[in-house]
C-alpha cells in the first residue's frame, strides 16, 4: 500500500522506544498452560484507540471488534503496562464507533446493522442505559458524535443536511435542543481541531 493502514493491533513502548510489546490483536500469545495469570486476553479481535485518557497515566480506552460478520463492538479500558482489559461499555448497535467525554466516560455509540441504516445512541455519564438519538430510517439523515465541551454538558454532532454539506451543531443532552454551530457553504468538515492534550473540540478544518 502507498500508506500504512491500521491493522487492529495495539503496541506499547517506553518513551525512549524500548520495551515494545503487543498488547492486543490476533497475534497476542498467552503465557502458556502452566499459569492461570493471563493479563492479556488471547482472542481474535481488532482494537482501535478511542481515548488516551490524559488524566490517567496507566489506562486508555479502546474499541474492540470481534472477528465476526457485523459484530457488536465494545469498549475496554486497557492497562498500557500489562495489557489487561476490562469492558466498560457494550454497544446497542452493530459495528459501532464510540465517543467519550473529557472525563473518559463513554457517552455515544454510532453504528449500523445488516440493513446499513445508521443509528446514534447516547447514555449519561452515570449509568449504562442507551437512548436512541437519531435513526436514519426515520430522519433520512446520518448524525455522528464529535465530542463534548470541557464541562461535558454540551455535545457536538455532525449532521447531514437535505441539501449541501454537513453541519456541525451543538446538542444539549438534558433538553435535546440542537443549535447550528459551523457550516461551510461548499465542503463537509474534514477534521476537528482539539485543545492540545485533551479531547475537547475547539475548531474544525475545511478543505475547500
Amino acid at each position: 500500500l502507498d500508506q500504512p493502514q491500521l491493522t487492529g493491533e495495539l503496541y506499547a513502548m517506553n518513551a525512549n522506544g524500548g520495551r515494545g510489546e503487543l498488547l492486543v490483536g490476533y497475534r497476542v500469545e498467552g503465557k502458556g498452560p502452566g499459569t492461570r495469570i493471563q493479563p492479556k486476553k488471547v482472542e481474535a479481535v481488532a482494537a482501535f484507540l478511542i481515548d488516551s485518557m490524559p488524566q490517567d497515566e496507566r489506562n486508555v480506552l479502546v474499541t474492540v471488534w470481534p472477528f465476526s460478520e457485523d459484530p457488536f463492538t465494545r469498549v475496554d479500558r486497557m492497562d498500557i503496562a500489562s495489557g489487561r482489559r476490562v469492558t466498560v461499555a457494550r454497544s446497542p448497535v452493530r459495528r459501532a464507533d464510540f465517543t467519550s467525554d473529557p472525563s473518559g466516560q463513554i457517552r455515544f455509540a454510532h453504528g449500523a446493522g445488516t440493513d446499513n441504516v445508521n443509528k446514534l445512541y447516547y447514555r449519561d455519564a452515570i449509568g449504562d442505559t442507551w437512548k436512541l438519538v437519531n435513526d436514519e430510517a426515520d430522519t433520512g439523515r446520518i448524525e455522528t458524535a464529535l465530542g463534548f465541551s470541557e464541562d461535558g454538558k454540551t455535545a457536538y454532532l455532525q449532521v447531514q443536511q437535505a441539501n449541501g454539506p454537513d453541519a456541525i451543531v451543538t446538542w444539549d443532552p438534558a433538553t435535546g435542543t440542537r443549535n447550528p454551530l459551523l457550516r461551510d457553504p461548499v465542503v463537509d468538515p474534514d477534521r476537528l481541531i482539539y485543545r492540545p492534550g485533551t479531547r475537547v473540540p475547539v475548531g474544525a478544518l475545511y478543505l475547500g
